[in-house]
């Protein structure tokens, strides 16, 4: 069941960020917000769907993965933030923005 709904919310994501003038205008603005503007997108109006969107997934997505759990301690990850974002550096992740994929 969570799998087969983690596919679809893939797939729908994936043909979004490739099929769409809105993914185009996500990919156009994490390269540079200032051509997507000269370009004729509206940053602003793509952050602001972008942002609660993700917000949403990442929701369902949290819902998804604690739906198993009989308890969950709030503090058991306390003091990884920096763990967290070493891996995410290490993982290749630009800070200073650029191109991204799916995957």
């Amino acid at each position: 069941g969570f799998f087969l709904i983690t596919v679809i919310v893939y797939a729908a994501v994936w043909f979004v960020m490739n099929h769409t003038t809105l993914g185009h205008g996500v990919y156009a603005i994490g390269n540079s917000e200032e051509s997507a503007r000269r370009a004729g997108l509206s940053p602003l109006h793509i952050k602001l769907f972008i942002y609660p969107l993700m917000g949403v997934l990442a929701a369902l997505m949290a819902i998804i993965s604690f739906s198993n759990l009989k308890f969950v301690d709030p503090t058991s990850i306390m003091g990884t933030e920096l763990t967290v974002i070493a891996a995410v550096v290490i993982g290749g992740t630009r800070i200073t923005g650029g191109y991204g994929t799916l995957l």
